[in-house]
């Protein structure tokens, strides 16, 4: 039975599966939605009154097939905070970003604190909760 490759030779056709798989995750990646959530420390309670994480950038990316929503608003453009109860406050901003731009914030990321449980809380109730696994 002849196939989609017809008579070409065999290292032909795997070279054409693998671009087909290469280019069809491409495809896949340009459709989905990038999200950059960025930690602040707006407001703490330090002896100097600044965090020592100051200046530098904590940002995680990650990717959607479709544009998130809380309580039917997209993600994109919103910030989310919260207070830990002794002067110090945790704010995160999420906004969409391109592939390039989303490169750029991995590379320069210093991580995120152990706070990607904010994350996770923002994506499941649209808010930061306490009691969130630490897990996304």
């Amino acid at each position: 039975m002849p196939n989609r490759f017809g008579s070409w030779p065999e290292s032909w056709k795997a070279t054409f599966t693998a671009s087909e798989h290469r280019i069809n995750q491409i495809v896949a990646q340009e459709n989905n939605v990038l999200l950059s959530f960025e930690l602040s420390m707006p407001s703490n309670n330090a002896w100097n009154g600044r965090w020592t994480g100051e200046g530098n950038l904590y940002a995680v990316v990650r990717s959607f097939t479709k544009m998130p929503e809380v309580d039917g608003k997209q993600l994109a453009g919103s910030r989310f905070s919260y207070s830990f109860g002794d002067g110090w406050v945790a704010a995160i901003t999420v906004r969409e970003v391109t592939s390039s731009a989303a490169a750029k914030l991995r590379k320069e990321s210093k991580g995120f604190c152990g706070y990607e449980w904010m994350i996770a809380s923002i994506l499941r109730h649209g808010k930061i909760l306490a009691d969130e696994p630490t897990t996304v």
